[in-house]
């Protein structure tokens, strides 16, 4: 028979941009449960270099855990925090565990994923990046031009030996104080951009 449901989520929105070769997806959906209801905002920033990151914003009333897992591929292997030449940066540690995956239909086979789980209150905002293993990332604190530390803001530093970029990701409006934010030395305007150190060029994903 077809599946089915207790509860099913309401999407609320998903929507993509796509400037010079870097691509933004936000999207949210909120939780049908009577008794839990909660709101899921997912934001991926995919840069030219094939650097990915992933912020998962969760809004829940109480104190909750969160599970977050990327399923692989049974011919890839994961160590020392590395998917085959694939690096993951994240505050929270990862764990591997088996699992069972289905590359077609019907059909079933052993297979790996990555866990990690974080207990929080209210609001939860998590991040991973993936990217090449010869990628430094480095996070960065955002201020508004008057001082003031923004919270709940993401900021990053990617670079190699062939690109150095600043990224800045707002999961709230600025409401008190500049609209300016300050990033490593760099202002910046808006809830999503690219600045390209080397180019000195800005790049305005989201408004």
């Amino acid at each position: 028979g077809s599946w089915e449901y207790e509860y099913y989520p309401h999407s609320l929105f998903c929507h993509h941009k796509e400037r010079e070769g870097m691509h933004y997806i936000e999207g949210a959906y909120w939780s049908a449960e009577p008794d839990l209801p909660y709101l899921h905002k997912r934001k991926i920033l995919m840069l030219v270099e094939d650097v990915w990151l992933l912020v998962d914003d969760i809004r829940c009333q109480g104190q909750h855990e969160a599970l977050t897992q990327f399923i692989l591929d049974k011919d890839v292997t994961y160590q020392d925090g590395k998917i085959n030449q694939l690096r993951l940066w994240s505050e929270v540690d990862f764990d591997l565990e088996d699992t069972i995956i289905s590359p077609k239909y019907n059909e079933l086979e052993r297979s790996s994923k990555l866990t990690k789980r974080q207990f929080f209150e209210n609001q939860m905002l998590d991040y991973t990046i993936i990217a090449h293993e010869s990628f430094e990332i480095i996070r960065h604190s955002v201020y508004q031009t008057d001082d003031r530390e923004v919270e709940n803001a993401l900021a990053f530093e990617v670079k190699n030996d062939e690109t150095d970029k600043l990224i800045l990701l707002l999961s709230e409006d600025i409401r008190v104080g500049e609209k300016l934010c300050l990033v490593d030395g760099t202002k910046m305007r808006g809830k999503c951009l690219v600045y390209d150190k080397i180019n000195e060029r800005m790049i305005r994903l989201q408004c």
